[in-house]
């Protein structure tokens, strides 16, 4: 066949695989050509590939690159060198895959984190492959590493091992001092291609190994997290006053006589919410949340707004805070203080004995917080087992606490009804000595008086969000989305052997799960079944649609109770500050979306809400929609970023921790099962470490993806979740992170039935008739032949 035919065949070929990657056996299969055509087609389809007409896939395979896969995403690196792209959400709904893999080979000089724009190459082993072809936007230009004297100058390697470059720097100034190991911040100036070097200037000195606090620092500092203010927005802080003018006090309602407190953590420096509580004659609490106006200091366009729109939140690694504001603003001006006067967002709501909420208003107003309370205290009143002094200090509240508890008691059962869902896990807290070594690890304590605050904001999220909803201002929603149904079906075989039971095939809703849930209480390991079922859930993030909040039951949902801490509620209540300005209503009855009967706890059928089709008046709000929904995905991305620095800095004390008990020995369960092995969690530390399979030598273990199982083939040894072990600390690793276990008793071991081990093994050592003429070949050790027991 003369070459141009050929190629055109081939390419025939090709296109009929509709991109999707070919292998050489299946060109000539599907031409009709012998083997001995091998080379002549590789010749072929090496000229195409330099043509740009094909791609080069894994292996052997070759596919056509289709013109309209193109897509946009945030790609995630790993050390190796391939990556992870995750597409963005628009090209999802045009129904281009959700992830894409990005071979070594094709990724150009991406680094992790980075937005890239990449082209769908095909499908191989079950994977879409990618080749980035534009970086769109870097994650971060700073880079932490440890330095080293070169002859030229400076030679820094990356702390994150997903950056698997190096750069080279010019020799750094005397005044830094720099030593071979230190920490240094790296600015980098020239990306070059992907094979060589990258090029950058040192930006400051982090630290020596070994410095009090350095592991945090560089961990924050790893994920591009600006720990200074910038000068604009320190000159701009210092700047205002923490005294109210007559002026702005004249245009607010005045609740300075009411009796409004906080109550939040001990170590708690910013106060950006309190309440006020009563009982009405009608049978009915008048409960008032009183946000901090940070609004009305921090102004669009001002330094203060910048910083604060790149942070979007305030981070919390275990030793330091990270605030989204100034510290004269977040400490000071905009914290609720006893005793001082503050500007206010007040939302006050009457709400029935069944939970319903009936007339709420919105006021920017002035309070004076009369008391500032400690959920600890809080608890010791209501406990009776408060000091002589506390009763004497905030005794005159009991009557207040109760109608709080009583409060939060029919708000919980209320949400219930509706589907909310309670999966709260404790979480772990680390106390560290005044040298920032770990001395204690225990689990957080969720007390009585943290749920009331968290269901007294939830109302007043419901209600601030259905406010703008139904007079159709745009909001930053947040928003939780169903879970997959089909990733929940797959995880039944597991949740069942745990104990919980679902529907086979009916569709799983969120009572089915909190039913589940519930049952889990009883169980010795219902912590599994709950991680389990997060790990299964998607991901709350914002958004300018109304998509409800899954999690919550609520059909219309918003963050706007801390706007000292989050860019997102800052936002709502610039938006609310607005349309209050300009004349909308700030005061009416509660009716959310889709408006259930009264006894779900949902008020006044038969009004008016907002279509899903509404558009907005475009004077009614300064922040033009296409940039609300920009803030509202960086918002999204900020808030992840920050939830990985406090895991990190949370998982280095850990293992910190854990470095010091290295060969001793301890009670555990495993946890989660993966193909490398499974994580065990110790009983009496809240510690998770690994055992990798490979380590476990006394048989040769299979692993089961639908059951979470491993089995052993020789022995019929099955290691499953929930089961009891007794393992060694076998290495902590805190530059990795990393804590390893070794395996010295499998407890509550399950071995199979001979029943199961007879159909496992029944064609085992059965011959293959295939042969016919010849001697029976038999399977597995009866043959000796070690390639066919392999």
């Amino acid at each position: 066949m003369p070459f141009e035919q050929l190629k055109s065949r081939i390419r025939e070929v090709l296109d009929k695989h509709k991109g999707n990657a070919v292998h050489i056996a299946q060109l000539l299969d599907a031409l009709g050509l012998p083997h001995t055509e091998r080379k002549r087609i590789r010749r072929i389809l090496k000229e195409m590939t330099e043509e740009g007409t094909t791609v080069k896939m894994r292996g052997m395979a070759i596919a056509i690159p289709s013109n309209k896969t193109e897509v946009v995403g945030n790609l995630r690196t790993s050390g190796k060198g391939f990556g992870f792209l995750k597409v963005d959400t628009d090209d999802v709904a045009a129904g281009k895959p959700v992830t894409v893999f990005i071979p070594r080979k094709y990724m150009m000089d991406a680094m992790n984190g980075d937005r890239v724009r990449a082209r769908l190459l095909g499908e191989t082993r079950k994977l879409t492959e990618g080749q980035i072809l534009e970086v769109l936007e870097r994650s971060a230009c700073t880079v932490v590493g440890t330095y080293a004297h070169i002859k030229r100058g400076g030679y820094v390697t990356p702390c994150d091992e997903r950056i698997i470059r190096n750069i080279v720097t010019p020799r750094p100034a005397p005044e830094m001092s720099l030593n071979n190991g230190d920490f240094v911040l790296v600015r980098i100036e020239d990306w070059t291609s992907s094979s060589e070097d990258m090029r950058g200037t040192i930006l400051k000195r982090i630290g020596a190994p070994g410095d009090c606090g350095i592991d945090i620092s560089v961990a924050v500092l790893s994920h591009g997290v600006e720990t200074e203010f910038s000068p604009q927005a320190i000159q701009e802080a210092e700047a205002l006053d923490a005294t109210l003018s007559e002026n702005e006090l004249s245009r607010r309602l005045d609740l300075r006589e009411l009796t409004t407190f906080t109550i939040d953590g001990a170590g708690a420096k910013d106060f950006d919410d309190a309440i006020s509580i009563s009982r009405e004659c009608d049978r009915q609490w008048l409960l008032g949340v009183h946000i901090a106006d940070v609004s009305h200091y921090v102004q669009p366009g001002t330094g203060l707004d910048a910083d604060a729109s790149d942070r979007s939140t305030s981070i919390y690694p275990i030793d330091r805070v990270i605030p989204m504001l100034p510290h004269k603003l977040s400490d000071n001006i905009c914290s609720l203080r006893p005793g001082e006067d503050r500007f206010v967002v007040s939302v006050f709501m009457h709400i029935d004995e069944n939970g319903m909420v009936h007339e709420y208003s919105i006021h920017n107003a002035v309070i004076r917080s009369s008391y500032r309370l400690i959920y600890e205290d809080v608890q010791a009143i209501m406990d009776h087992t408060a000091s002589p002094e506390l009763i004497r200090s905030i005794g005159s509240l009991r009557d207040r606490f109760d109608e709080l508890y009583a409060l939060r008691k029919v708000l919980t059962e209320m949400r219930v009804k509706r589907g909310a869902l309670d999966l709260d896990m404790p979480e772990p807290v680390i106390q560290l000595d005044t040298n920032g070594n770990p001395v204690e690890l225990r689990l957080s304590e969720r007390l009585e008086s943290h749920r009331v605050i968290e269901e007294c904001m939830l109302i007043a999220n419901e209600v601030v969000a259905t406010h703008l909803w139904n007079h159709h201002l745009p909001c930053v929603y947040r928003v939780h989305e169903p879970p997959d149904q089909e990733k929940i079906h797959s995880m039944l075989p597991v949740l069942s052997y745990l104990g919980l039971k679902f529907p086979s095939r009916a569709e799983i809703d969120s009572k089915s799960i909190q039913s589940a849930i519930n049952t889990t209480a009883h169980l010795p390991h219902g912590f599994i079944a709950r991680r389990l079922l997060l790990r299964a859930m998607m991901q709350a993030r914002y958004s300018i649609e109304n998509l409800e909040h899954f999690g919550l039951a609520s059909k219309c949902y918003c963050h706007f109770t801390s706007p000292i801490r989050r860019y997102s509620d800052l936002l709502v209540h610039r938006i609310l500050k607005d349309s209050i300005a300009k004349g909308i209503p700030s005061k009416g009855f509660y009716s959310p979306p889709g408006a259930l009967p009264p006894e779900h706890g949902i008020a006044r059928p038969n009004a008016t809400s907002k279509a899903a089709t509404s558009t907005l008046p475009p004077n009614y709000c300064t922040i033009p929609e296409h940039e609300l929904s920009r803030l509202a995905d960086h918002c999204s991305e900020r808030e992840q970023r920050a939830e990985q620095v406090e895991r990190d800095a949370a998982q280095i004390k850990t293992v910190e921790y854990m470095k010091r008990h290295v060969g001793e020995t301890f009670d555990g369960v495993i946890s989660t099962v993966l193909p490398q092995g499974f994580f065990v969690q110790l009983n009496d530390l809240p510690v998770e470490g690994f055992v990798a399979i490979r380590n476990l030598l006394d048989d040769f273990y299979e692993f089961n993806d639908e059951k979470m199982s491993y089995r052993g083939k020789t022995t019929g040894t099955i290691i499953k979740l929930a089961d009891a072990v007794i393992i060694s600390v076998l290495h902590a690793n805190t530059d990795k992170m990393e804590l390893d276990f070794a395996l010295r008793e499998h407890i509550a071991s399950e071995k199979e039935t001979p029943e199961e081990r007879k159909k496992r093994t029944k064609n085992f050592f059965k011959p293959r008739t295939q042969n016919r003429g010849r001697k029976p070949f038999y399977r597995g050790r009866k043959t000796g032949n070690r390639k066919h027991r392999r």
